[in-house]
């Protein structure tokens, strides 16, 4: 957008939230998505709910399994996602991205990608364990999606929120730079 467009529009619900040069709306965005919101609140304007499967809940795990928003890269993580489900679903999917602070997607969480396809109850909770989280200082935002009948039922762009401050990924106590992806 920034390398095509001189001036762009933000829209929310289909309704112009501003209206400005690009870097200007470009950054108020990214900075407005990665503020720390409960982003399973009811007046989350980001969330779009609109289906029988909803995400009640969803909480980041560190390597030792405790709740947390601080994370060393190069150790294990989890993202334990709790739902809700109103009526019988013939498919279900929830899914997730892991966005940088620039808002680019930097890895899926996707259980069909890797032939897991887990049927859903009424209500339950779903986790997934990254072994190895291969991320460089910085902040980061999960995106969650919950899908009924290949219909989106449920979106929250800002449900998570985590700092990646420490790295043991690169098997020394040098970290990456969170500018340049490079060890100094």
């Amino acid at each position: 957008i920034q390398a095509l467009c001189p001036r762009a529009i933000a829209l929310r619900s289909g309704q112009v939230v501003d209206d400005d040069l690009t870097p200007s709306v470009v950054a108020r965005y990214l900075r407005n998505m990665m503020e720390v919101v409960n982003g399973f609140s009811s007046d989350n304007p980001e969330r779009r709910q609109s289906g029988p499967l909803t995400i009640a809940s969803a909480r980041i795990l560190d390597h030792q399994g405790h709740p947390s928003t601080t994370i060393t890269a190069g150790r294990p993580i989890s993202i334990e996602v709790d739902y809700l489900c109103s009526s019988p679903v013939a498919s279900n999917l929830i899914r997730g991205s892991v966005l940088d602070q620039y808002g680019v997607k930097v890895f899926q969480l996707n259980p069909w990608l890797s032939g897991c396809n887990p049927a859903l109850s009424d209500a339950g909770s779903l986790k997934c364990t990254i072994p190895n989280i291969p991320l460089t200082m910085g902040r980061y935002r999960v995106a969650l999606q919950a899908m009924a009948d290949g219909k989106e039922s449920d979106l929250i762009p800002n449900a998570l929120y985590f700092t990646v401050d420490n790295s043991v990924f690169f098997g020394s106590v040098h970290s990456a730079d969170p500018n340049t992806g490079c060890v100094m």
